[in-house]
């Protein structure tokens, strides 16, 4: 493992440690947008494990291009976004309506894919109504009973994410 790997990784748990602690100690109001916030977010964190792997351990480098831009570069980027709105909006909790962050997920809807993001969505919908074991059980179940429905018997293109679902 080669130096510029480590830090990544430092980096990246660095990031996740203070946005934790910023996200849960902070007065942020706890309402559907924090939800919606937090989750994104999270999901910014986490896709920079694929950057760290694509520009580090595939031999490809941090030179890498994807779309004609080095895929490190790409991923800071998106991150550096994603965590500066995610805290902006859970700031303003209780002034932000639950339309915005949802807009915000639309535009995202294509990376992450129908199966995924419906499974996150219902999941926050139903947390309230059932234990949280239920929630995403059920959420899971009627995205995936979707996708076969549309995907399979009406033969209708979802958004899918790069595995395909």
């Amino acid at each position: 493992m080669n130096k510029n790997a480590i830090r990544w990784w430092v980096v990246l748990g660095v990031v996740l440690v203070v946005y934790n602690v910023l996200a849960f100690a902070l007065p942020f109001p706890k309402k559907a947008v924090f939800a919606v916030s937090y989750l994104f977010t999270m999901i910014a964190i986490l896709a920079q494990i694929y950057v760290i792997r694509t520009a580090f351990y595939r031999g490809e480098g941090v030179k890498s291009k994807f779309y004609g831009f080095p895929i490190a570069k790409l991923g800071v980027i998106y991150l550096a976004v994603q965590l500066i709105a995610g805290l902006v909006f859970m700031a303003l909790g209780l002034i932000v309506p639950v339309w915005l962050p949802l807009a915000l997920y639309v535009v995202l809807l294509k990376p992450l894919g129908s199966v995924l993001a419906g499974t996150v969505f219902l999941f926050l919908l139903y947390r309230s109504s059932y234990r949280w074991y239920t929630a995403l059980g059920i959420s899971v179940v009627v995205s995936v009973v979707i996708f076969v429905i549309f995907r399979v018997l009406l033969e209708v293109n979802l958004p899918v994410n790069a595995l395909g679902f």
